[in-house]
């Protein structure tokens, strides 16, 4: 990319043709609640594909060990299977995103105009290992601010306030990885949803404007995952660890369940950016 075209497509926002982005206006009502609407709406398919994700996911626990009761091993001993190996947390972490990755595709297919075979979708290899990298990409973006913090916290201060300076600078440029990040979400959704992606530039550019809007839309799905989990993990912990351990399986695979009703939750307002950004202007 020359350094013309880079100032035509990121500072003036005009595109190869010569014409203006025009800035999409995303109503914050609809960020807030279409997420919720979407699953509402489609709550039947939705609970049809998490009760099998939820038992794959809760099989895969179980067999590497990490099940959902496992950390309330701190509060004394579970008579659970729980492992201590923590080079086997690897592996079943990476497994455990391929069935997200699946779970996104089918329910993203779902909601198209023509859906393709389950055959079809699960033997999209390529778009599975795809959708499995962007989904560590996205965590990795998340843990940002967490990384930066770290590096902060344990420097050794340099006695060159310059080099100091530097590299305060730098390191808390990961603070506002996950604010710049947002932006781009509607590529993220789409992924899942098979559609055509959308040049980054041109996303950056329509978005504009609506930053606050998509955070606050993002948070309330965060907060209410929280309000969730807080709540599961407390009336558990309020439980003998004898009842605990016998409650093992039905609370890993119904906590696996929310865990994929947020996920999708996530993913629907991944896809309502990108609605908003082509006024509904899909591929299907």
């Amino acid at each position: 990319m020359s350094l013309q075209t880079f100032y035509n497509h990121f500072i003036l926002g005009i595109n190869d043709s010569g014409h203006p982005t025009v800035e999409a206006q995303m109503p914050f009502s609809g960020l807030l609640f279409r997420p919720w609407s979407m699953l509402f709406d489609n709550f039947k398919t939705f609970i049809k594909l998490a009760l099998v994700f939820s038992l794959l996911l809760s099989l895969l626990s179980w067999v590497f060990g990490y099940a959902y009761i496992c950390r309330y091993n701190i509060y004394g001993d579970i008579d659970f299977y729980c492992s201590r190996n923590a080079w086997s947390y690897l592996p079943y972490f990476l497994l455990k995103l391929i069935a997200f990755s699946y779970f996104g595709m089918l329910f993203c297919n779902s909601l198209k105009t023509k859906p393709l075979s389950l055959r079809q979708v699960l033997t999209q290899y390529r778009l599975v290992l795809k959708n499995t990298l962007l989904l560590i990409l996205f965590l990795f973006l998340v843990m940002m601010p967490v990384i930066s913090f770290t590096l902060l916290l344990v420097r050794v201060p340099n006695p060159d306030w310059k080099i100091e300076i530097i590299y305060f600078a730098f390191v808390s440029l990961g603070f506002l990885v996950p604010f710049i990040g947002i932006r781009f979400l509607s590529n993220f959704g789409i992924s899942f949803f098979r559609a055509k992606p959308i040049p980054q530039w041109q996303i950056w550019q329509r978005s504009r404007g609506n930053m606050l809007k998509i955070l606050f839309a993002l948070m309330f799905i965060l907060l209410m995952g929280m309000f969730v989990f807080n709540s599961i993990h407390l009336n558990l912990k309020g439980l003998p660890l004898a009842e605990i351990s016998r409650l093992g399986v039905g609370v890993d695979f119904f906590y696996n369940i929310f865990t994929l009703m947020f996920f999708t939750l996530f993913l629907n307002h991944c896809l309502i950016q990108y609605d908003y950004l082509y006024n509904g202007e899909t591929d299907d």
